[in-house]
């Protein structure tokens, strides 16, 4: 069984290579459509939402031990995540947020594809392809393309939830 996933994972690491790739030169060309193509926008904004509520129901419930007023904020700002979850997570949301981050110095999103001290790339399925983001040697979070049909592969969910806890 092991040598079946691993003879799909090889035919299609070339595959899913090229389609990170796509998305993100498309990203760092600020071209709509490639963004469009290569990004699955509802996967990743239920995932983005549910992990921006879970961390916001866990500080929420800290502060509510000592602050009255922490369970109101925190029903106030779970509405207010939800609606700048579907505001940003857009294609034109995205190149705007990642056009301010070249303006910081970021460097080339395609470069993702290269490992090195911070970032790495493995295959967890024979259709779920993941590319791990570190800082200083720490997972801090995680891009993950999935299969989407036979030969495309699509950016389907950002684990962003280690940037949450780090701070």
């Amino acid at each position: 069984r092991d040598r079946d996933v691993t003879g799909v994972q090889t035919c299609a690491l070339p595959i899913s290579f090229y389609s990170a790739y796509c998305l993100l030169h498309g990203v760092e060309q600020h071209d709509l459509g490639a963004v469009k193509d290569g990004i699955d926008f509802p996967a990743i904004r239920e995932s983005l939402k549910e992990q921006l509520n879970t961390q916001m129901a866990e500080t929420v419930s800290n502060e509510a031990k000592t602050n009255m007023f922490a369970a109101f904020g925190g029903m106030i700002a779970g509405a207010l995540v939800d609606r700048m979850v579907e505001t940003m997570v857009t294609p034109q949301g995205i190149l705007k947020i990642l056009q301010s981050k070249e303006a910081q110095g970021a460097t080339n999103f395609a470069d993702l594809l290269v490992p090195d001290q911070n970032h790495s790339y493995a295959f967890e399925s024979s259709d779920r392809f993941i590319v791990r983001l570190k800082d200083k040697g720490r997972l801090v979070g995680k891009l993950i393309w999935k299969r989407s049909g036979l030969l495309t592969w699509k950016l389907s969910d950002i684990e962003v939830s280690r940037l949450l806890t780090s701070q």
